[in-house]
């Protein structure tokens, strides 16, 4: 792209997930345009990812829940943000009724120029569109980094990025000393939640996961959960035959100073999921119907783990398609056929390759 760009419009309103897994384009992005004001549009729940970039960023948010907040917060970004130079989504289109929504919202907002997602073929009004199928292999952060391309940008090791700053450290210190933890002291990590129900293993057996852990390692545990997950950490808290330090409803960058800290994370497929990836501490992640070579953590196969329910599981008219988006399940039997040997198997084999000779 030749011509000068001083404003430039990025549509990045997934979840927290989302917004780690595009912190390496951001990054890349303010790398390629030094000097133009850089707007980005997140949900609200992800904005603290984004703000500990720390690159000069400005952040709208637009809230996906109801339907009158998106229209509210898609109006405000028309009113302020309309005629940029450049409008980048880094997000997939995943259905058709997306596709007409965000066809509308570009047009409205009238850039010079949109790059963005040509999902199964739903994104074609982009003036720059990148191809891509919902059910391909490619990691999201390939992915969103691929958006950028006819920018001439390209990274060949890409890495999330969350910074952790020094206040939020002593936060989490505070939080494990409080609980008798030593400083420096290493902690196991379980994150129970996610932000579909459906995506959740069931909590009696992160319960005997933690016992059985702790037992083994003679380690303290650490839970984490958002305060829409009380109910769910403080099942495993009062069932778990250990201690167990629960961390609820804290700013992401003190719960990122907490999974620091951890030697293994045990978690479902969610944003916290990625956090932990960015932090660069091995990981179990465990799936449900989504793709997991899409949103799997970005780490090594040495520091990661992942496992997956059988397709076949599924008996729910959606069974064959691409992804389960489902709120509430009849049977569960998708998360439930993660059995309880295979986790803990796989999380003796990542605390097995990260001991060190002393131990």
């Amino acid at each position: 792209m030749t011509e000068r760009v001083e404003s430039i419009l990025v549509l990045e309103a997934g979840g927290i997930g989302d917004a780690v897994m595009a912190t390496p384009a951001l990054t890349a992005l303010r790398d390629r345009f030094p000097d133009a004001r850089i707007t980005v549009v997140m949900a609200p729940r992800a904005v603290e990812i984004v703000e500990l970039l720390d690159l000069g960023f400005e952040i709208r948010t637009l809230r996906l829940g109801r339907p009158v907040w998106q229209l509210v917060d898609a109006a405000r970004l028309i009113a302020f943000e309309r005629g940029a130079d450049l409008l980048i989504d880094l997000s997939s289109i995943e259905s058709d009724r997306a596709a007409g929504k965000r066809r509308r919202l570009v047009r409205l907002l009238a850039p010079r120029r949109s790059l963005g997602r040509n999902t199964d073929e739903r994104g074609a009004f982009f003036d720059d569109a990148m191809t891509e199928s919902l059910a391909g292999e490619e990691h999201e952060i390939e992915r969103k980094l691929a958006a950028l391309a006819p920018l001439g940008i390209k990274i060949d090791t890409p890495r999330p990025v969350i910074s952790v700053p020094a206040d939020a450290e002593e936060q989490a210190d505070e939080v494990l000393t409080d609980s008798g933890i030593n400083d420096g002291d290493a902690v196991l990590g379980i994150h129970p939640g996610a932000f579909l129900p459906t995506r959740r293993w069931p909590a009696e057996r992160f319960a005997r996961l933690a016992t059985e852990l702790a037992k083994q390692e003679d380690l303290p545990v650490l839970i984490t959960a958002g305060r829409r997950e009380l109910g769910l950490a403080w099942q495993i808290v009062t069932t778990a035959e250990c201690a167990v330090t629960a961390c609820i409803g804290r700013r992401i960058e003190v719960v990122a100073g907490l999974i620091r800290r951890c030697r293994l994370f045990v978690t479902n497929d969610t944003g916290m999921m990625h956090v932990a990836a960015a932090m660069n501490v091995p990981v179990v992640a465990l799936f449900g119907r989504s793709n997991a070579s899409r949103y799997r953590p970005w780490l090594p196969p040495g520091r990661c783990v992942v496992l997956q329910a059988p397709r076949d599981v599924c008996r729910e008219p959606e069974a064959d398609a691409a992804e389960c988006r489902r709120e509430s399940c009849p049977s569960g039997d998708c998360m439930k056929a993660i059995s309880f040997e295979s986790v803990l198997d796989a999380a003796n084999r990542l605390l097995a390759s990260t001991r060190t000779p002393e131990e």
